[in-house]
C-alpha cells in the first residue's frame, strides 16, 4: 500500500517551499490546481501531477472533496493532504528537527495497519516537542492529514466550514465510528492564518472567522465547540475533543 502526497495550491506558483522541495525529490506528487492557474505550475513544477480541478475561486472544501473524489477513482488507498504552506519536522530528543517529506512515510507505522484509524496527521510543532506520548487518538488532524480513502468513503468536507474543514472532518469521522490519529513523533509549522498571500489569504480577509464559529456551534453543539477569542482578537473554537472521547455516544 502505497500512499500519495496531494498539495491544493493557489497563487504560490514557484512561492512554495514544500513544493519546491518535492520536486527535486524522487517521490512522485499531485498539485490540484484551479484552471487559470494550470499553465502557470506545470510550468514551474514540471515533475508534479497536475490536476485541473475544473472550477475556479469555488472554495477550499470543494478542493478537499475532490481530493477524495480523485482518490477514491483512482484506487488511491491512502493519500497525504498537505498545506502548500508547511514546514515539517521531526520530534528527536525533545526538539524539533527541519525534516523531510520522507517523514510522513515514517508517520504512517502509527495507523498504517490500524483499520480503525480513518484519518491521522502531525501535531503543531508549538505542542510537539513536550508531548509526553507518540501519538493522541480521537483529536484533531490539520495541514498535513492522511485520509484513508475507503474509510472515508460517504464522508464530505462542509462548504460552510470554510476556515474549520480540518477539524469539522475529524469530528465527522469520529461521528461515524472510525478514529482519528495524531501523531506527536513528527510536526509541522505553518504561518498564522491568513498572513501570507495565495491561499485563503483573502477569505481571512474577509473577516468571515466569527461566523464560522458560530455555524461550527449550531452544527455539533456547545459540548464539543466552544467559542473563543485569542490574544490577537481573533474568533476561534475550541474544540472539546476530550468531551467527545469520553461520552461520544450521548453527544453526538
Amino acid at each position: 500500500m502505497k500512499s500519495k502526497i496531494f498539495i491544493a495550491s493557489k497563487g504560490r506558483a514557484g512561492n512554495s517551499n514544500i513544493i519546491a522541495e518535492l520536486e527535486i525529490s524522487n517521490i512522485e506528487y499531485y498539485l490540484f490546481i484551479e484552471p487559470s492557474e494550470v499553465e502557470l505550475y506545470t510550468f514551474n513544477y514540471p515533475n508534479a501531477k497536475i490536476i485541473n480541478i475544473k472550477k475556479d475561486d469555488n472554495g477550499l472544501p470543494y478542493v478537499r472533496n475532490f481530493m477524495l473524489k480523485y482518490a477514491l477513482e483512482n484506487n488511491i488507498e491512502i493519500y497525504w493532504n498537505l498545506d502548500d504552506d508547511v514546514k515539517l519536522y521531526k520530534v528527536i530528543n525533545g526538539r524539533c528537527i527541519h525534516a523531510t517529506v520522507e517523514i510522513l512515510f515514517e508517520a504512517e507505522k502509527f495507523f498504517i495497519n490500524d483499520n480503525t484509524i480513518a484519518q491521522a496527521g502531525l501535531e503543531y510543532r508549538q505542542f510537539a516537542w513536550s508531548a509526553n506520548s507518540d501519538y493522541k487518538i480521537n483529536s484533531y488532524c490539520d495541514c498535513v492529514v492522511a485520509i484513508k480513502t475507503n474509510l472515508c468513503k460517504g464522508l464530505t468536507f462542509d462548504e460552510k466550514s470554510l476556515l474549520k474543514l480540518d477539524r469539522d472532518f475529524s469530528i465527522q469521522v469520529i461521528k461515524s465510528g472510525f478514529k482519528t490519529c495524531k501523531i506527536n513523533k513528527y510536526a509541522f509549522s505553518s504561518p498564522e492564518n491568513g498572513s501570507n498571500k495565495g491561499g485563503l489569504h483573502e477569505i481571512y480577509k474577509s473577516g468571515i472567522e466569527k461566523e464560522n464559529v458560530k455555524y461550527m456551534v449550531e452544527k455539533w453543539g456547545d459540548k464539543i465547540c466552544l467559542p473563543i477569542v485569542k490574544e490577537n482578537g481573533r474568533n476561534d473554537v475550541k474544540i472539546m475533543w476530550n468531551e467527545i472521547n469520553s461520552t461520544q455516544i450521548s453527544l453526538f
